[in-house]
């Protein structure tokens, strides 16, 4: 699933896996079909739409110097709960990393990939994951949900 690469590869590959530690991202397929029934996640969910666009997402996103990223660190609606933890010269860091040539569009495609992977050509019977996987899971996360 390109929602998760590490999963595909596990999932495909599992000899050549020996734990699989997935970081605050849902199984694919799951998240796919709960995007498709639930309103209140395809909302939080909305970027994952823009990102999908060639260029444009990385030109939005870079404008008045990367103030998109500012907000994303320091605004009261981000979702972010510990802001003083992303103090000016950690929200720069950020700012530089991703204003270098490509830095935005690696970050991008990884949403990009999500509706563009051969998904479907995996085996039913490959769709479980037998090594063993350790989850982590931020609830508060603005952009999940819990249903």
């Amino acid at each position: 699933e390109a929602w998760s690469h590490g999963e595909e590869s596990t999932q495909r590959y599992p000899e050549l896996v020996d734990r699989h530690i997935v970081l605050n991202c849902p199984h694919g397929r799951v998240f796919k079909t709960f995007l498709e029934n639930s309103w209140t996640q395809l909302r939080r969910s909305w970027f994952i739409f823009l990102f999908q666009m060639p260029r444009l997402p990385e030109a939005l996103i870079s404008l008045q110097d990367y103030q998109f990223l500012e907000q994303l660190f320091t605004s009261h609606t981000s979702g972010v709960k510990n802001r003083d933890q992303f103090p000016a010269e950690v929200v720069e860091a950020y700012k530089y990393t991703f204003s270098r040539p490509g830095g935005l569009t690696g970050p991008i495609n990884y949403y990009r990939a999500m509706f563009s992977s051969p998904k479907d050509s995996l085996p039913r019977e490959k769709w479980t994951i037998s090594v063993p996987t350790l989850i982590i899971w931020v609830h508060n996360k603005h952009t999940n949900t819990i249903e």
